[in-house]
């Protein structure tokens, strides 16, 4: 999602920042449990964007999302 669209509500202080390999993503974990919520970086376009985990959204209703696989190992 664009950058401007995402909203933290709570929680920052339990943040921590990871960037693999080309260190283009920073992914944000939680120091309690390990997950990632989310992750800013640039797209594809050069615009500021979020990756936002929707499993840690508690209002996403999952089953109503058309799921679009990715090969990951291609990036």
């Amino acid at each position: 999602m664009p950058i401007d669209r995402f909203r933290l509500t709570g929680g920052a202080d339990k943040l921590k920042s990871y960037q693999f390999h080309k260190h283009n993503i920073d992914h944000q974990f939680c120091t309690g449990c390990g997950c990632q919520g989310f992750a800013v970086g640039t797209g594809p376009g050069g615009a500021k964007m979020a990756a936002v985990n929707l499993r840690c959204v508690p209002a996403a209703d999952l089953d109503a999302l058309t799921i679009q696989k990715v090969d990951g190992a291609s990036f």
